[in-house]
């Protein structure tokens, strides 16, 4: 008896263990995600598609935000699993990419912005 609980709780750790496996923060499937984050999103927080299907300025920013948020985070991930780099390397590249995001997140607000002036008043004849 006490071999066949000892046998079956081995197996269950086994599972567990096997379980565990990709699912942690170092996993390399952030890039495939994308995807299906962005169709979740309407999902999640109910669909505020207007007419036709066509999705809101607002929501269009912040999944456009969201996307450059997770490429960029994906990026200092990956510098920061560099084993062979020193650190103060590591810290410069890191700098970089956070200055690559600011100038993406300044862009993206700049074409959002321009969009939604351009759509404030369509019919101004005054």
């Amino acid at each position: 008896m006490k071999k066949i609980f000892t046998l079956l709780v081995a197996i269950g750790m086994i599972t567990l263990a096997q379980a565990q496996y990709g699912s942690g923060k170092n996993s390399r499937d952030h890039r495939n995600d994308q995807s299906t984050v962005e169709k979740d999103y309407d999902n999640r927080y109910g669909s505020d598609r207007g007419y036709n299907g066509i999705m809101s300025p607002k929501k269009q920013m912040d999944l456009a935000i969201d996307r450059v948020n997770r490429e960029y985070d994906w990026k200092i991930e990956k510098v920061k699993d560099q084993f062979f780099k020193s650190r103060s390397q590591k810290k410069r590249e890191i700098r970089f990419l956070n200055e690559q995001r600011k100038r993406e997140m300044r862009r993206t607000y700049a074409a959002f912005s321009k969009e939604s002036r351009r759509h404030d008043y369509p019919n101004r004849r005054y």
